[in-house]
């Protein structure tokens, strides 16, 4: 799987200057959630800083249907070694930006999947995904709009609903990894045990491909041999094994 996306920094509709564009910042949540590399796609001549400039710009490039040069950056690689491909970009004008279609038609899709996203003002993906199969020719799966407000300024809703369209997408599921152990410490209640704090945890090795994920997820608690329930002592130690949530 890899993350390609298109976004503009700068001034910005209804969210004013910003240094990391809207889509930029949803095309990150996803790549966490789906642990995928990212590449991102740029106009080889940048559009200009100020909103009302880039707008005119974008307006004018759709009524001649322009195809601007662009570059990509990032694991470029991964795209040709890829099946599954997020598509990224901001709606512009009720329309993907024209560096996006130049990228679509400058390559050969067979083989792969497209699940597209986009950040709006309130089109949502209008009639983007139909374009894009058209350019493509291949499988174009239901994709995600998110209000650029909610990507810039919300991370959590916007965190959410990228959770929310990645599980509806099958292509992520719960599997064992190399386990972590974790010292934690544990208060003693009437029913049973409460975690209160990480005491250290032991990774299996560098490159553990648990990094970057929440490693107390769907912890599974093994009592110390030397503890017991309804002992005296108000606090113990206690090995956990846990789980993580991967992308197949």
């Amino acid at each position: 799987m890899v993350v390609v996306f298109f976004s503009r920094a700068g001034e910005n509709y209804e969210v004013g200057e910003v240094t990391v564009g809207n889509t930029a910042k949803l095309a990150q949540e996803v790549a966490r959630r789906t642990d995928s590399p990212m590449i991102e796609i740029a106009r080889t001549e940048p559009y200009p800083e100020r909103y009302a400039a880039t707008s005119e710009m974008v307006q004018e490039e759709q009524r001649v249907n322009a195809r601007p040069l662009f570059t990509l950056s990032g694991d470029v690689d991964a795209l040709d070694s890829s099946d599954t491909v997020f598509l990224g970009y901001p709606i512009w004008c009720g329309d993907m930006p024209m560096p996006v279609y130049a990228f679509l038609e400058s390559r050969d899709w067979s083989g792969k999947t497209i699940y597209p996203f986009c950040t709006h003002g309130g089109s949502g993906l209008g009639r983007t995904p139909e374009r894009i199969a058209a350019i493509t020719k291949t499988t174009v799966k239901p994709g995600l709009a998110v209000m650029g407000t909610d990507a810039q300024n919300n991370a959590s809703k916007a965190a959410e609903a990228v959770s929310g369209w990645i599980a509806k997408s099958g292509l992520i599921h719960i599997r064992p990894f190399r386990l972590l152990q974790h010292a934690f410490e544990l208060e003693q209640t009437d029913f049973g045990f409460n975690a209160s704090r990480i005491t250290g945890e032991t990774a299996v090795s560098a490159d553990d491909p648990m990094a970057g994920h929440d490693k107390r997820d769907r912890i599974v608690v093994h009592r110390s041999p030397d503890g017991a329930c309804g002992c005296p002592t108000p606090v113990r130690t206690f090995q956990l094994q846990s789980t993580c949530e991967s992308a197949v």
